[in-house]
């Protein structure tokens, strides 16, 4: 009796490389309004070319370059929209009235500013808007360093002895499994960009380095032997860190190499 044949699934149709390109500096707008940058793996996956092929074009032709000013431009017509409509948000007007109100009660009358001066009275509305961001942002930088505490002694957790409730003898710590770490690293990694727009600072990948120093990179298909990996003796919250760094920065392109000086920091006593 013949064996059946499998059944092959058929590849989607190449597209031109103007649409890879497109998607991979644009990003792909989900159906739930959110944009979403594909890594090689999904251009491949939707558009066809291999992704040593879409890496290639990537790195020759200074895609990510393109992606990051593209974004940089996003982020900028975002925050001109905000301008416009912070100012006609509910309470701004109230709150710049009182403000107003408050100087009368004072004895300073705010007069409308002149044409020859139109910067010489104080746009009330503009300090009411930078006062709540201040609020926002504080109470955002406030929550990133509590979501990073709490990643730090979970970790901590898991490496200390627990006393057995039976006998009341400790019992050897339980490591987190990879999955729970790149849970942790996940939050982590929220936190840190939360905390980063915060402060007004990029939240762009600015780099990161092996415990000798030296620079990472780090390929799509890398995983993290959480025994093994050479950084066991760091300090919870650093290893925490670069567990966030790997998972976001991992599979932004199709190349790596190891981390080098993993090795040297699992010799650290």
């Amino acid at each position: 009796m013949p064996l059946a044949r499998r059944k092959e699934v058929p590849k989607p149709p190449k597209a031109p490389k103007a649409a890879v390109k497109k998607a991979y500096v644009e990003g792909i707008l989900q159906d739930d309004g959110t944009l979403i940058y594909p890594n090689t793996v999904q251009l491949a996956k939707q558009f066809g070319p291999t992704r040593e092929t879409i890496s290639r074009w990537i790195n020759n032709e200074g895609w990510a370059s393109e992606r990051a000013i593209y974004q940089e431009r996003l982020a900028e017509a975002a925050e001109v929209r905000k301008a416009k409509m912070l100012p006609n948000a509910p309470g701004v007007e109230a709150t710049a009235r009182e403000l107003k109100e408050d100087l009368k009660a004072q004895g300073v009358t705010v007069e409308p500013a002149s044409e020859a001066e139109p910067g010489s009275v104080p746009d009330f509305r503009m300090h009411v808007i930078a006062g709540e961001r201040a609020k926002f942002d504080t109470t955002c930088l406030t929550l990133a360093k509590a979501l990073q505490a709490e990643v730090a002694v979970t970790i901590t957790r898991s490496r200390k002895k627990v006393p057995d409730v039976a006998t009341g003898t400790a019992v050897d710590p339980s490591p987190l499994a990879p999955k729970e770490l790149l849970s942790l690293a996940g939050t982590l990694e929220r936190s840190q960009r939360i905390g980063r727009l915060a402060l007004g600072q990029t939240t762009e990948n600015q780099g990161h380095s092996a415990p000798d120093g030296s620079s990472i990179k780090v390929d799509a298909e890398h995983t993290v032997d959480v025994k093994k990996s050479g950084y066991t003796n760091m300090d919870p919250a650093e290893l925490a860190r670069l567990y966030a760094e790997t998972v976001r920065t991992g599979p932004a392109d199709g190349s790596g190499q190891e981390a080098p000086g993993a090795d040297a920091g699992a010799h650290k006593q």
